[in-house]
């Protein structure tokens, strides 16, 4: 399962698409969205803010969302005025100065750099210095496509809510998707079946 919704990541823009499943995400989690994509509105580095509990610490926190299309390389970690690295460098600059709330002061924060690819090698070296250099001020994660897959199997997606065909297609796109002569057809079924789903918001809309 985890491999077609990866997939199907992959082909999500970064607005009006992914981010708008994200919110819906982190709700499943136990966060609650506090802001979201505003067209034509400065937000500081900060695609989507939300407030929750960390299940892995137990701390309250707020998660402050930097949302990218595709895999972040070079250019896109830092190659002008919309790349990751500026917009981290905001959140800290500015966001956090002049736009925390009160009742965020006390709680951790988290910054996660999420997209629908993958980081690059080439920069990941750049990567992991820029978080070690940070780490006093934030935690800061990176969510790929394969990351935010496991978060939507594990906390929105139930296989029941296919008919009984479309699941037979999506088995049969995970067990043989591994197969260089597989023609791919069930796997390009499977992901009509999701996109038609979240048209409707049937799938990624909060229960």
């Amino acid at each position: 399962m985890k491999l077609v919704i990866s997939e199907y990541l992959r082909s999500l823009k970064e607005r009006d698409e992914l981010d708008r499943l994200l919110p819906n995400l982190l709700l499943e989690m136990g966060y609650v969205p506090v802001s979201r994509p505003q067209t034509g509105n400065r937000q500081y580095g900060v695609d989507i803010a939300a407030r929750g509990k960390n299940a892995e610490t137990g701390e309250d926190e707020l998660l402050l969302l930097v949302v990218k299309q595709g895999d972040i390389g070079r250019g896109e970690w830092n190659g002008g005025n919309q790349s990751v690295r500026q917009s981290i460098d905001e959140i800290f600059d500015v966001y956090l100065k002049s736009y925390l709330e009160p009742q965020d002061k006390n709680r951790s924060i988290r910054i996660i750099l999420a997209t629908s690819g993958d980081l690059k090698q080439t920069i990941q070296s750049n990567w992991s210095g820029f978080v070690s250099d940070n780490q006093e001020k934030a935690c800061i994660k990176f969510w790929g496509a394969d990351d935010i897959a496991i978060l939507i199997e594990k906390h929105l997606l139930d296989e029941h809510i296919f008919l009984d065909e479309d699941r037979r297609h999506l088995r049969r796109a995970l067990a043989l998707s591994g197969d260089s002569e597989y023609s791919r057809q069930d796997l390009h079924h499977s992901l009509k079946i999701l996109e038609a789903e979240r048209r409707e918001a049937k799938i990624f809309s909060p229960r």
